[in-house]
């Protein structure tokens, strides 16, 4: 049996994953096993993600069985700040507090607002913007023609693949080098 599960682990080795405090110290390993997961990456001063607010809350409160974390991708943010900004834009879902990168390094984010879609297998399977609301810095879209992240969600609760994987997003950039 042992022989078994190592070839098989062999041909299908896990999928990645990080393991991160949340906002009390508690220990998190993400993805989710065995749930689909998004990483909502967002800033407290990004006008951009600011705007997207009421668009991901209804993402969060429409799409059920989905594991879904705000990462704050910032150096020098409190957990305090934190939790502010999510009582403020009324955002639905944890906050965690990602000063070193390692989240957003992970999930391979470069600005924000910027989600990464996971399947409950642990695979990624969306990565990219939200919606087409921004298709530049400063020309926003009075309403969205392309609902990306939730089409990706749509598609995962189904277990269907997904159209187009990975859609660049515009936003304010993730200070590090990947």
């Amino acid at each position: 049996m042992n022989a078994l599960i190592a070839a098989l682990t062999i041909a299908f080795p896990p999928a990645p994953s990080i393991v991160v405090n949340d906002l009390d110290g508690k220990k998190l390993r993400l993805p989710v096993a065995g749930k689909p997961t998004v990483l909502l990456f967002i800033g407290t001063e990004c006008p951009i993600a600011n705007r997207m607010a009421p668009e991901l809350k209804r993402i969060v409160t429409d799409y059920k069985g989905v594991a879904y974390y705000f990462v704050y991708a910032e150096k020098g943010l409190s957990k305090q700040a934190i939790r502010k900004h999510l009582k403020d834009f009324r955002l639905p879902a944890p906050g965690l507090l990602d000063p070193t990168f390692s989240i957003a390094r992970f999930a391979k984010a470069r600005v924000t607002p910027e989600a990464a879609v996971y399947d409950s297998m642990g695979k990624v399977v969306y990565h990219g913007r939200i919606n087409d609301s921004y298709s530049e810095h400063n020309v926003p879209r009075e309403v969205p023609v392309k609902n990306d992240l939730r089409n990706a969600i749509d598609s995962v609760l189904k277990h269907k693949p997904i159209a187009n994987p990975f859609i660049p997003a515009v936003g304010c950039a993730i200070p590090y080098e990947v």
